[in-house]
């Protein structure tokens, strides 16, 4: 991960040195002091503390009461801050203003020196990669109070960005949407969702996100598992940033609950002091076709004479002119404490001094990229493009009850009677004829017959009618005239002589399609996630489950309620499939090391140990088959021979030897430990092969 300076610094970082970290956000600063200790990235006090004010210039005071609070009682007291900023306060890999000023501002006021900044998402990719071991694959949602950042991050890089103006809160989701659709180059959006910034509500946030037809509005293979970030969380992103970019490996420390992720060892790039090779050509040892093990070769013991000329201390020289025997006892005490000596000497190099030595190698990376079908039934050859996993399957069942939103009038038609007059030929109407009165429509509820009348003398009938519609303004009162039909009045006309009675109206909640998708949803989501857990069970040892591939199918859904029906709730049962393959991690980091066999070249080794693979991203072809989009890394070590190495170093002093290492122009630096420690001051290397131990590290 890039760890960018606000600063240049021309010397290298103290360790064992106490250092600050501030995570900044416009609803909260969190603050908390790390260090690394002995290679490992260890985490202190955290602090939290929330944003009121929306003002930029309010943010220094917040930010002094959580350095206040975070280094009280810390010995030595840190004096060098790392920041954690939002996407869009850095452009082009500076900060931009006005945020570059108000950081140099609020250092200078809390006698602080800037160490650097990280923005947030790729804090959040570089700690998922230490705390799950593999790079990240996911969307990040950072949720501020009137922006969010919507980031793609594929195999632990930040491939984009977007920053979208919130002014509708309720309308979250339709806003992610939009921010997702302009990943036009993604073909598949990753299945998961890390959401942070949110304050104390990402919980709500979670479910309201949850709560969205995603599979059906975007390209997600699966329904998007959406997990919170904490704001401690990700405070401690960007501490394990500053830490892992000084060559701490992460064992962080909180509040005496351990957090843990192992991570490879890293090793720091110094070339300051490699030597030139401008000399002869050496045998180096440094031969290709030939196996080599980063083990340290350790030491064994055996008694072996060698030439001892050039490796004894001048003795002191005796001139004795003693007569009878005394010269002789003499002479044959000197010889006897030279031949100590010397034996004392020649025990100390073969029998007790123990080398090891420690030499930085120049690493080649390959990367290849595959799509590789998985298939759990057949036979599969290492050149094929196909990967024999495991299938293993599982049921989900449960129900849940949902919020109705729909809402409906409901009520009762009113009823009345009335006279029709006629002025004409009598005549029928048919029940069904519509009447109406005061511009409401009313059916008669039967037939009736008039008969034939004049202008003088109107022949009448009486028919009950009903009003078309619900409500309380069909309750016409004595006396309104109604026309008949589509005949003219000065034909037929009805009058009422009592008021009609029995309308009326309410508004009730009824379901209505959107309740029961969002009920769908939801529940698919978390039986989805049951059946992750359940397969996750399931697992045999060795094996890995690919998460990324995992098929979802509804074999039951059963609402209570249909749609427009009155309901205060809506309820659903439902049964998920969930269907998952498992396969060896080391089978598949051993497929691609095959595929991949050509892009090494003949004098480096590939070593399964040194290798890795992440799954980016899967599909299901038109066959079913899932393809899985595996990405392959490697560090390749240049071979050597190791016991050409040991036996040229053999009785070297130590500069001889660390010349002889740097010759060969693959070796950058080389250090050499002596057991015991007393017998250091020798600088020398022992004459025993057995004795002398080899560890290769690489940059």
């Amino acid at each position: 991960m890039d760890f960018k300076s606000l600063v240049s610094f021309g010397q290298k970082k103290e360790i064992n040195k106490k250092y600050l970290a501030i995570r900044i956000g416009t609803q909260s600063v969190t603050g908390v002091v790390w260090e690394v200790l002995s290679g490992k990235v260890e985490l202190g006090k955290l602090v939290h503390f929330p944003v009121t004010s929306t003002k930029i210039e309010d943010f220094l005071p917040v930010a002094d009461k959580v350095v206040t609070a975070v280094i009280l009682g810390v010995i030595p007291e840190p004096k060098e801050v790392l920041f954690g900023l939002p996407p869009d306060w850095v452009a082009e890999g500076k900060i931009i203003e006005p945020y570059l000023t108000l950081l140099r501002q609020t250092s200078k006021e809390l006698s602080l020196t800037p160490l650097g900044f990280v923005v947030l998402p790729e804090a959040i990719a570089n700690y998922y990669k230490e705390l799950e071991g593999t790079p990240l694959t996911a969307i990040t949602v950072g949720i501020e109070v009137s922006k969010l950042y919507v980031t793609y991050i594929r195999a632990g890089k930040v491939l984009k960005t977007e920053v979208v103006n919130i002014i509708d809160s309720s309308d979250l989701n339709s806003l992610i949407e939009g921010a997702l659709k302009k990943f036009t180059e993604v073909e598949v959006l990753p299945s998961r969702i890390l959401i942070y910034d949110g304050g104390e509500d990402l919980e709500i946030l979670k479910n309201q996100i949850l709560s969205y037809p995603w599979t059906q509005k975007m390209p997600f293979l699966h329904f998007p598992k959406v997990e919170p970030v904490v704001d401690a969380d990700v405070a401690k992103a960007v501490a394990i940033a500053g830490g892992t970019e000084m060559g701490g490996t992460v064992e962080p420390v909180v509040n005496e609950v351990p957090v843990v992720a192992k991570i490879d060892e890293q090793v720091k790039n110094e070339t300051e002091n490699v030597v030139p090779v401008d000399e002869e050509v050496v045998d180096t040892g440094f031969t290709v076709d030939k196996d080599i093990k980063e083990e340290a070769t350790k030491p064994k013991f055996k008694l072996n004479f060698t030439d001892l000329k050039n490796k004894i201390p001048a003795m002191p020289k005796f001139n004795i002119n003693l007569s009878g025997k005394l010269p002789l006892i003499i002479g044959v005490f000197i010889i006897s404490l030279l031949i100590a000596v010397v034996g004392g000497y020649f025990a100390l190099l073969n029998l007790v001094l123990k080398n090891q030595v420690v030499v930085t190698v120049n690493s080649k990376t390959i990367e290849n990229q595959k799509d590789i079908t998985v298939v759990t039934a057949g036979e599969v050859s290492d050149s094929d493009l196909k990967l024999l996993a495991n299938k293993i399957e599982t049921e989900a069942i449960g129900s849940k009850r949902g919020v109705v939103t729909g809402k409906k009038i409901v009520g009762e038609k009113a009823k009345g009677s009335i006279t029709i007059y006629g002025t004409t030929l009598g005549r029928t109407f048919a029940a069904g004829t519509v009447v109406t009165g005061s511009g409401l429509k009313f059916i008669m509820d039967n037939s009736v017959t008039i008969a034939t009348g004049s202008a003088a003398s109107s022949a009448t009938a009486t028919v009950s009618v009903t009003a078309s519609g619900i409500g309380d303004s069909f309750n016409v009162s004595p006396g309104t005239l109604f026309e008949i039909g589509d005949y003219p009045q000065s034909s037929y006309q009805g009058k009422t002589d009592t008021a009609f009675t029995g309308g009326s109206s309410h508004q009730v909640l009824v379901v209505t399609k959107q309740d029961q998708d969002r009920l769908l949803a939801t529940l698919s989501a978390e039986l989805s996630q049951k059946g992750l857990e359940d397969l996750r069970a399931k697992v045999p040892s060795g094996q890995n489950l690919l998460e990324n591939a995992l098929a979802t199918a509804v074999t039951l859904k059963k609402f209570d309620r249909e749609i427009d029906t009155e309901a205060d709730s809506v309820g659903l049962t439902m049964t998920v499939k969930v269907t998952g393959v498992t396969v060896e991690e080391k089978q598949l980091i051993a497929k691609m090391g095959n595929l991949s066999s050509s892009d090494i070249p003949p004098e480096y080794d590939f070593d399964i140990s040194r290798a890795s693979v992440s799954v980016l991203g899967s599909k299901v072809d038109k066959s079913g088959n899932v393809i899985l989009t595996v990405n392959f890394s490697a560090k390749l070590l240049p071979k050597i021979d190791r016991s050409k190495i040991i036996k040229d170093l053999t009785g070297k002093n130590y500069q001889a030897a660390k010349d002889y290492l740097t010759k060969t122009g693959i070796v950058v630096d080389s250090k050499i430990i002596s057991t015991p420690q007393f017998l250091d001051g020798l600088k020398t290397l022992s004459p025993n092969q057995k004795n002398i131990g080899l560890e290769i590290i690489s940059l």
